[in-house]
């Protein structure tokens, strides 16, 4: 029998399949002890899409599936920088935008998953933020709801939110028309740019997107977005909320807000 979307176990990448297991089976310090960084709990059903059972799988551990050169690869968590692209490497002008719209900017995240400790029922966890990315956006409460089907424990679920307001913060996206070498970057991948006129000095993106470049000269031009390894770093066990046994919650530390003035 065929299961699922029946691609060839050759079609995978499973490097980036172990790497995406270490990441997740790491242990993280929670209140009152430690727990695995991301798990995977719930019911797929044949009668859904591929597209949607993917995607339930992936929220789990806040993952990604690319396909690039005939092959499936799964990303979660940061990895290094793969290419160095300088001056030398550009075939044409950069265009930056330097920030997200409002309407895609969040510094706050809610959400529902199914709790294991309430007999798998629906329910919300505790909303997430952090206070520098408060102060980032003026002192403005910007809030986004997500669910997370796959997930079944309260920290999971505020790991997840936390590391999303983290990359809230990451909004620098710029076009690079690159030479040949462009080719040596996937989507997913991270690089290192020097630009000079633009004060840049191995600063580090992530390729959200890949195409030909059109024009006189043959290329290509990667869609990066500025990153960090900072922004997937896990939280502190103070800033988890949780609930005791008498039902009091115990809100979670925010951090200190980011100077402003």
């Amino acid at each position: 029998p065929t299961f699922g979307l029946g691609v060839s176990a050759t079609r995978i990448d499973w490097a980036s399949v172990v790497a995406a297991a270490n990441v997740c089976d790491a242990s993280v310090n929670v209140p009152g002890g430690t727990q695995k960084r991301f798990t995977c709990n719930g019911a797929l059903f044949s009668t859904d899409t591929h597209k949607n059972n993917l995607d339930r799988l992936l929220s789990s551990m806040q993952g990604s599936l690319i396909y690039s050169n005939g092959k499936y690869f799964i990303e979660t968590g940061y990895t290094a920088p793969t290419e160095t692209i300088t001056d030398d490497d550009l075939i044409g002008p950069v265009a930056v935008e330097t920030s997200f719209t409002l309407s895609d900017r969040f510094n706050t995240v809610k959400g529902v998953y199914v709790s294991d400790a309430q007999s798998n029922e629906v329910v919300e966890f505790p909303e997430v933020t952090i206070a520098s990315a408060i102060t980032r956006d003026n002192g403005n409460t910007l809030k986004r709801e997500i669910k997370l089907p796959f997930s079944s424990d309260t920290f999971q679920c505020q790991r997840i939110a936390h590391k999303m307001v983290q990359l809230s913060g990451q909004q620098q996206t710029i076009v690079l028309p690159t030479n040949l070498k462009g080719l040596r970057v996937r989507c997913g991948d991270r690089v290192t740019i020097t630009i000079e006129e633009l004060g840049w000095e191995d600063k580090i993106f992530k390729c959200i997107d890949w195409a030909f470049a059109a024009g006189p000269q043959i290329g290509v031009n990667l869609t990066l977005r500025e990153d960090a390894s900072t922004a997937y770093a896990d939280m502190d066990s103070t800033a988890y909320t949780s609930i005791d046994g008498a039902g009091v919650i115990n809100a979670g530390f925010p951090g200190v807000p980011a100077p402003s003035g």
